[in-house]
């Protein structure tokens, strides 16, 4: 049998960030959705994570959630 070899190369990374922006008629939370491209596909998880947390303090809001992809 044959061997393989598999490189994987990344070649995007993005950061998506969802913050609650209030509320409806109905009392149901209003999500809005934040897409950032171009993240270094290098970039620790750490460094990603607070740079997102900073982001949002300038913002003065607050994420309802955080996904690096």
């Amino acid at each position: 049998m044959e061997k393989m070899v598999v490189n994987n190369i990344p070649v995007g990374a993005a950061l998506r960030l969802q913050f609650q922006t209030g509320v409806d008629g109905n009392g149901d939370p209003v999500f809005r959705n934040k897409n950032l491209s171009n993240i270094k596909t290098d970039a620790l998880d750490q460094d990603v994570f607070e740079v997102a947390q900073a982001l949002t303090g300038l913002a003065g809001i607050y994420p309802r959630g955080c996904a690096a992809h």
